[in-house]
């Protein structure tokens, strides 16, 4: 339990390195950007580290494509680059008219999002936006809630698919990494954009 004491000193420490510049002053007070990446050249997966531990919860945002030969793939998500049998997750997909759920128990990581692949239409990206709840709190495993749509090279009713998504990872220690891949991929393409806030 966090006492009265040790929040104050997390919230004035948080609103100090504002000051100082240190987190970038362009968005409201209480959402702060940790990272910005936007790769200039395909790569096999993209890392936030040294996350910094004065937020309570972290907010993923990302605009992905993949290059498998499909016309989309799956987006996972581990912490501290743990691949160890430990995550689970649970996804419900609406795909054209279909409503369906896929589950997943003690995977090795957490099935976080969608993205159009190389089959999808050309420059075409897929939205994610997700949520890691209390990712510094020692006591606690940690949770995801995602929401992803990915509409393939829209030849068919059948390429639109919108996903609710929510995961576990089943430790409690506090995340200090954060690492996206592909499903398949291998690679994410060029252009592929993820923003990491933190959230007071």
């Amino acid at each position: 339990i966090v006492s009265l004491e040790e929040d104050l000193v997390k919230r004035l420490t948080l609103l100090e390195r504002r000051v100082d510049g240190l987190i970038k002053p362009e968005v409201p007070l209480g959402l702060s950007r940790i990272g910005d990446t936007t790769l200039a050249a395909s790569a096999t997966s993209i890392t936030f580290s040294s996350i910094s531990p004065y937020f309570t919860n972290l907010m993923i945002i990302s605009f992905l494509r993949s290059d498998v030969a499909a016309e989309n793939d799956g987006v996972l998500l581990r912490f501290n680059a743990d691949a160890t049998a430990i995550y689970d997750w649970e996804r419900f997909t609406s795909n054209s008219a279909t409503l369906t759920g896929l589950a997943a128990r003690a995977a090795t990581s957490i099935q976080f999002g969608l993205c159009e692949g190389a089959n999808s239409r050309a420059s075409n990206w897929s939205p994610t936006w997700g949520m890691v709840y209390r990712y510094g709190d020692g006591g606690s495993e940690k949770w995801t809630i995602s929401y992803n749509a990915a509409f393939g090279d829209v030849s068919a009713d059948a390429d639109l698919i919108l996903q609710v998504r929510a995961g576990r990872w089943r430790s409690t220690a506090a995340i200090t990494s954060l690492t996206v891949l592909p499903l398949t991929g291998p690679n994410f393409v060029s252009g592929s954009r993820i923003q990491l806030y933190g959230i007071v």
